[in-house]
């Protein structure tokens, strides 16, 4: 029975921290300490996705740069064919 609290109580903070929205946490009668653990789970969350997003973004940018540098190359070689 422990183990299903803990699986309930760790469901009921995932559904929780899904977004945050401190109207809703305030309606709730939850504790302070409560809300500090929701809040530290959901700025966790966050990270986690801001990270997850960063490496997506990072292989992308190497390609623009790549591009960027391979534009700039063929204007200096088209400058030169016309001079």
């Amino acid at each position: 029975q422990l183990y299903r609290l803990n699986k309930l109580q760790e469901n009921i903070y995932e559904q929780l921290t899904n977004h945050f929205d401190a109207e809703q946490w305030n309606k709730v009668d939850l504790s302070i300490d409560i809300r500090y653990h929701l809040l530290e789970l959901f700025v966790k969350k966050k990270e986690i996705k801001l990270k997850d997003k960063q490496n997506k973004i990072n292989p992308l940018e190497d390609v623009c740069l790549k591009q960027k540098f391979e534009i700039q190359r063929l204007k200096s070689e088209v400058e030169s064919n016309l001079q």
